[in-house]
This record gives structure tokens, sequence and C-alpha cells, in this order.
């Protein structure tokens, strides 16, 4: 998987580097590749697949969620998927797949770290866990069950990439 890590705001400091080595070993974990191939089958590996983690302002995650989500008020983490169900077709070529983006407000992520006392790439972690099994099919919103499953795939991928 490609990983792109783009920072659109100057408020907090955001260390690509160590986001970058933290993703690369989340991927080649076998469980998440297992649990990537649970809901979203693919024939071949998921290395072909690419994914963009864009950090921003509240103000324009605030926007975003306004305009896709009709919810006026800034959140933490919002998922634009690409891409909702395999196709073949997407295989004819060696170009990357792009499954989506995942996009975080750094100081939203910021206060919510001060406030549950962890730290700020901890929490920056999670959100983009959280990112990805949106984009991977898991929805936390669909039922209590699948709330239940995707905290607990979380709460996993996220002690073994720390």
């Amino acid at each position: 998987m490609i990983v792109n890590l783009i920072n659109k705001q100057r408020a907090v400091f955001i260390d690509r580097m160590f986001f970058k080595v933290k993703l690369q070993n989340l991927i080649e974990y076998k469980y998440f590749i297992s649990i990537a191939k649970k809901n979203f089958p693919l024939p071949l590996d998921i290395s072909n697949l690419e994914v963009s983690v864009i950090f921003v302002s509240d103000k324009k995650i605030k926007e975003l969620n306004r305009t896709y989500r009709n919810k006026d008020y800034v959140t933490d983490v919002l998922s634009f998927a690409y891409i909702e169900k395999f196709q073949s077709s997407l295989y004819t070529n060696n170009f990357p797949i792009q499954l989506g983006d995942i996009v975080i407000s750094a100081t939203q992520a910021m206060r919510q770290s001060y406030d549950q006392g962890v730290d700020f790439k901890d929490e920056i972690l999670r959100l983009i866990i959280h990112g990805l099994l949106h984009l991977l099919g898991y929805d936390h919103e669909k039922s209590p069950k699948e709330s239940v499953q995707m905290k607990r795939i979380e709460k996993k991928l996220y002690i073994k990439i720390n």
C-alpha cells in the first residue's frame, strides 16, 4: 500500500517521517492484510492500493463535514472512499489504485489528545487507523455490533504499531 502524507495546515507540527514508518509497519502486519481482504476482497497483493492522509485546519474539516455529511461542526477525521467495491477491471494496468483519502483536523486531534491525556502522535495514529478501516468498508455507525467490532480491530492494530 502506498501512503501519501500531506500537510495542508500550519497550526500543529506533523512529523511525517514518524507516521510514514508507523504506517509501513501497519500495512505489513498480517492481521491488517487479513482484515483488509475480509471487507474488501482483493485478488492481488494490497501493495497496489494508494491512500492519502491529509492534515487540515478546523475550518477546512468543518467545511468538508458540512458539505459531504450535512453536519455543521468540526470533527476529527473524515474518510472519502474512491472505490466502494472491488472490480476486477481496476487491475487491468500496473498503476496504483486509489482507495481514498483520510482527512484529519490536526488541531482537533491536538485538543482530543490533551483532553484524553494521550500523546498527540498516538491520537493521530488512532485517527489514521479509524479512517483506514472506513476506507476498507468498516462502519461503526451501521450497528452496535459493527461498532464493537471496529473498536476491537482498531485497538489491535494500534497496539501492534506502538
